[in-house]
């Protein structure tokens, strides 16, 4: 396109002649469209892009005096978009991989919720499976989470009676529960030999 074209398209251009626009379409529609692809490795994506740039252009169509500033605005406006482009994949692909380490994250506290509630259910049939003494003063220690000299002196008990209670409790419990959870007897054990 040499400069006295190029000004009378300008000229046309500005005052909103469709034919001007066709001219600079034209002109530099390919060579954008290489340009984004370039920059965004999307090939639809990036003539979308391009398209954009030409309807803002042509809305300030009267704002031009010549075709260095036409191309400028396009190149801008395209470069900006691939950007913004850019900027809004890497959020989709960083919100998508936080969704999915948050539905593993949520996948594990579910089975977690699911074991934790497996296991009250087995300690909780196993201390109903006690006998009455034993089971009241469990009862008392690890689901009231009463001390042992508060359960001696609620059942009118010697400490020393509600220690021997919580140990043969622990044993059948043990003999109960042997078979079905291991780490259940541990934490058990732990729990009631910390209550004193």
């Amino acid at each position: 396109m040499n400069e006295l074209a190029g000004e009378e398209i300008v000229h046309e251009f500005n005052k909103g002649n469709p034919k001007s626009f066709s001219s600079v379409f034209n002109t530099y529609y390919s060579a954008l469209c290489f340009f984004a692809e370039r920059m965004i490795l999307d090939k639809e994506e990036a003539k979308d892009i391009v398209e954009e740039s030409f309807i803002k252009l042509w809305r300030l169509h009267a704002n031009f005096a010549t075709m260095q500033n036409i191309k400028a605005f396009l190149y801008i406006t395209t470069k900006n978009a691939c950007l913004n482009f850019i900027r809004q994949s890497e959020r989709n692909a960083k919100q998508q991989s936080d969704m999915v380490y948050m539905l593993a994250k949520k996948e594990d506290h579910v089975l977690t919720e699911i074991t934790r509630a497996e296991v009250l259910r087995e300690l909780h049939a196993a201390i109903e499976s006690l006998p009455p003494q034993c089971r009241k003063i469990v009862r008392m220690s690890f689901v009231e989470g009463m001390k042992n000299q508060e359960i001696a002196e609620q059942l009118n008990l010697s400490v020393h009676t509600v220690k021997n209670q919580k140990v043969r409790a622990i044993y059948l419990l043990k003999i109960k529960l042997l078979n079905t959870n291991l780490v259940l007897l541990l934490a058990l054990q732990t729990y009631l030999g910390n209550k004193n």
